[in-house]
This record gives C-alpha cells, sequence and structure tokens, in this order.
C-alpha cells in the first residue's frame, strides 16, 4: 500500500475510513506517533484522543480507550466510543461528569466505583478535547 490508511470502528459505526498522514495517540506508555511505513505494532490505547493530521490540518477527536493494530500502512482502531471534537455537546459533557462525580461519592461497592471512575475519566476527557 502506497499510502497510510487509518480505519476507526466503534459498535455502532465505522466512524472514520480514509488516507492520512500521521497519527497521535495515547497509550498506557504515553503519546506516540505513526507514519507511512511505521513497523507492525499493536497497542492498547487510553481514555484520551486521536490526533489525525491530513493534507496538513490536523483534527481531534475523544477516545474511549481501544486498541490499535498497524500493519502494512493500514491502522485500525477500534473503540466503544469515539466523537469529533465538534461534535462534543459541552453542556452534556459537564452534566455526565457531575453525574459521575455522585456516583463516585455514593458508591456502595468496587463495582459501582469502578463503573462511576470510568465515567468520570471519559466525561473529564471530552471536556478536555472540547476546550483544546
Amino acid at each position: 500500500m502506497d499510502e497510510l490508511r487509518l480505519k476507526i470502528v466503534t459498535p455502532d459505526r465505522e466512524f472514520y475510513n480514509d488516507t492520512i498522514d500521521t497519527l497521535i495517540a495515547k497509550s498506557e506508555l504515553g503519546e506516540f506517533a505513526i507514519l507511512k511505513n511505521h513497523l507492525p505494532m499493536v497497542a492498547s490505547l487510553q481514555i484520551s484522543y486521536l490526533k489525525i493530521k491530513k493534507d496538513g490540518d490536523f483534527r481531534f477527536a475523544t477516545i474511549a480507550g481501544g486498541y490499535l493494530t498497524m500493519k502494512d500502512n493500514e491502522i485500525v482502531v477500534i473503540s466503544d466510543a469515539v466523537e469529533w471534537r465538534e461534535e462534543i455537546d459541552k453542556e452534556r459533557a459537564i452534566r455526565a461528569k457531575e453525574e459521575a462525580e455522585r456516583r463516585l461519592k455514593e458508591a456502595k461497592d468496587s463495582s459501582s466505583f469502578d463503573r462511576a471512575e470510568l465515567e468520570l475519566k471519559k466525561a473529564i476527557n471530552r471536556l478536555n478535547i472540547k476546550d483544546l
């Protein structure tokens, strides 16, 4: 393949499928970039962002964690949720953050605490990406 292709898939839809110049993402080990002819790799993605460069312009998307594979100039990202920065409803994200904080305080067991903590991380991530 002569170009670098990025496919992003969620359970609901194919979020993105096009050629790109660069992908910047974040794993457990930190931020990394993938360019054309990158070595094959697999990475676990954190709740963070995807920074996609195409034709010299950058676009940001939030990602609720997931997995990335890179092989033969094709990047595949699988995640439960991905959203373009401009699609984020800031008021809704603020309400989700407040609700997660409330649930975190009221958690009576580790399972409830873990779920609320995960939702809080996702809401904070959405707000952070919206404000970039």
